[in-house]
């Protein structure tokens, strides 16, 4: 069961894209990584796909060049199983 959690700096994050039939998806060619410590909370509804977790996270956790939008207080990422540490 995944939870809300804490994301530490330096955990390695995929960026979430619009796929096949309006889905989004993990872009498993495009990761980045957290920069500011943050509490991230599962994104409802959303399935676990290809060994990730979808979590809205604040944006100010990342690099400006990271984040989809500056004008944006919030954005999903997807945390590989391995990184789903609480």
């Amino acid at each position: 069961m995944n939870e809300d959690k804490i994301l530490t700096s330096g955990i390695r994050v995929h960026r979430s894209i619009r796929g096949a039939r309006g889905f989004f998806y993990p872009d498993i060619n495009k990761s980045f990584l957290v920069r500011k410590e943050c509490k991230a909370q599962v994104q409802a509804g959303w399935q676990q796909y290809r060994g990730c977790t979808a979590y809205v996270v604040p944006t100010e956790a990342f690099s400006p060049n990271d984040r989809y939008d500056s004008g944006c207080s919030r954005m999903v990422v997807w945390v590989p199983f391995d990184d789903n540490r609480a």
